[in-house]
């Protein structure tokens, strides 16, 4: 099985799963799912491993599971309004323009 980037660089900067949950204020419990990719990390968590890892939130979000942020974005969205719906689908097409 392929590392998470989280693991992946943890490993390359020699840090203990024990001193990343000291670093990041979360159980040692919670890096390890999020390591084995049974969680996914909320975009506000992910900062928070990039700022103790000293790496940017895209090094850890490169190859995350596809379906596990589809499956997080259909969660957020849930209890928007439609008009809050509208936007953020304006904001994915925003996104999408800026990779052509």
């Amino acid at each position: 099985m392929k590392q998470t980037p989280i693991k992946a660089i943890r490993l390359r900067k020699r840090i203990t799963q024990e001193e990343l949950s000291r670093l990041t204020n979360y159980t040692q419990g919670y890096v390890s799912f999020v390591e084995s990719g049974k969680r996914v990390p909320s975009y506000d968590n992910l900062v928070v491993f990039a700022e103790a890892l000293n790496c940017t939130v895209e090094e850890l979000s490169e190859g995350a599971p596809k379906n596990g942020i589809v499956e997080a974005i259909s969660t957020e969205v849930s209890g928007l309004s439609q008009i809050e719906l509208e936007k953020t689908l304006d904001y994915i097409q925003v996104l999408k323009r800026g990779r052509r």
